[in-house]
């Protein structure tokens, strides 16, 4: 395949695991579990929410999966992720995110809190009767 300068290369990563992910019998562990949990990665990436730790941990599960995966399949579906960290880190190392408080970067505080600022004031009220 070719691509010219005009295609993000995360996307394309990112489109490269989802197919690996649809295209998994399943059978064995590393292989169903390792590129479920690569593409979500991946899209942290993408999504700017990515901090160092999801990188090593694609390098672990990358190594796991090319060591016991069943067959061809889940052996290389790690590929597209490790070139492109190795070929193209600066792309990676410019979405990481800088955790900006003590929780993981990945982890969206204002999402999950998103709603029960209401509640736990009504909570509070009702305490207070």
């Amino acid at each position: 395949m070719i691509f010219d300068e005009t295609r993000d290369i995360l996307e394309i990563v990112r489109r490269f695991m989802h197919f690996f992910v649809e295209e998994s019998c399943g059978i064995c562990t590393p292989c169903r579990a390792g590129g479920v949990d690569m593409l979500n990665k991946i899209e942290r990436v993408v999504a700017g929410r990515a901090c160092q730790q999801d990188l090593d941990e694609c390098n672990q599960w990358a190594e796991l999966m090319r060591c016991t995966s069943r067959c061809g399949l889940g052996t290389t579906a790690a590929r597209p992720i490790i070139t492109s960290i190795d070929k193209f880190p600066e792309l990676y190392e410019a979405k990481l995110s800088k955790a900006k408080h003590t929780l993981l970067a990945s982890f969206d505080l204002e999402k999950a809190m998103s709603g029960h600022a209401e509640v736990f004031k009504n909570l509070v009220e009702e305490v207070r009767k």
